[in-house]
């Protein structure tokens, strides 16, 4: 997985960097050195069963009355 496919989010009350997938929304490493999430990130898989998840809510919302 390509890194543009990470969102890095500063937690400052626990002082690290996070790193959450734009696919399956987890957060996959935490570091208080952003440049030590790109191992996790580059080993990264998204949970087939959490994607599965993700699409069935997104397809809920767009079947939703508006």
């Amino acid at each position: 997985m390509d890194q543009s496919a990470f969102t890095h989010r500063f937690n400052s009350e626990a002082g690290v960097v996070e790193s959450i997938c734009h696919r399956c929304f987890a957060t996959i490493a935490s570091a208080t050195v952003e440049a030590d999430l790109q191992t996790s990130e580059q080993r990264h898989t998204c949970c087939p069963e959490n994607h599965l998840r993700l699409e069935l809510l997104a397809s809920a919302r767009q079947d939703a009355p508006s």
